[in-house]
């Protein structure tokens, strides 16, 4: 998508190349699913979903709280989120907090020393951003083999192959919510994406 807008501009060139990012491979997931578990109380079954990035306007983090209060609504769905606070966490802890859930069910841990090893300890990896450019996030959620569901974002459609790698949802709080109570029921579909 951004190739396409920037093509007008840069039709003086002969080849434009597109070079995407990369990501390491995460070799040691189980380990870092049993730190994480433990650190969090969550037993081996609980169902964890992760989301990872600044506490900004533009990760929409509203949306991922709001589709984790939605879906709890139908099964126990714990949910973490971890990032630097840039003004959105107190309106965030508010809208978890009118939500009524039990208190472990979603937990903002600010950021964290090693995004990637709690990344690798989730059940689902879930971007809900309103705009992006090729999230790394992503990548590493796949690097871990976890699941991803992302709102249709710049980049993504490169990243994940529909219901392969994960699911893509439109802006929406009850698409990101049936698309976690998808993969939360069905823990083969979960462990093919990954």
């Amino acid at each position: 998508e951004t190739l396409d807008a920037l093509a007008p501009q840069l039709s003086g060139h002969q080849q434009l190349y597109y070079v995407p990012n990369g990501v390491e491979r995460f070799a040691d997931r189980g380990n870092q699913r049993l730190r994480w578990r433990r650190a969090l109380g969550l037993t081996h079954s609980d169902l964890l979903v992760v989301g990872v990035g600044r506490l900004t306007a533009q990760k929409n983090f509203t949306r991922f709280v709001d589709a984790v209060i939605l879906a709890n609504r139908q099964l126990p769905v714990h949910a973490v989120i971890a990032g630097p606070d840039m003004g959105e966490g107190a309106a965030l802890q508010r809208r978890i907090d009118a939500g009524e859930l039990p208190a472990d069910r979603i937990r903002l841990l600010g950021p964290v020393p090693d995004a990637r090893s709690l990344i690798a300890a989730a059940d689902i990896f879930m971007l809900t951003s309103d705009y992006e450019g090729m999230p790394n996030v992503v990548l590493e959620a796949m690097a871990a083999g976890v699941p991803v569901i992302s709102t249709q974002v710049n980049g993504i459609d490169t990243l994940l192959r529909k219901d392969v790698e994960g699911v893509v949802t439109p802006h929406r709080v009850d698409a990101l919510a049936t698309a976690l109570l998808t993969l939360a029921r069905q823990p083969l579909l979960r462990r093919r994406m990954g």
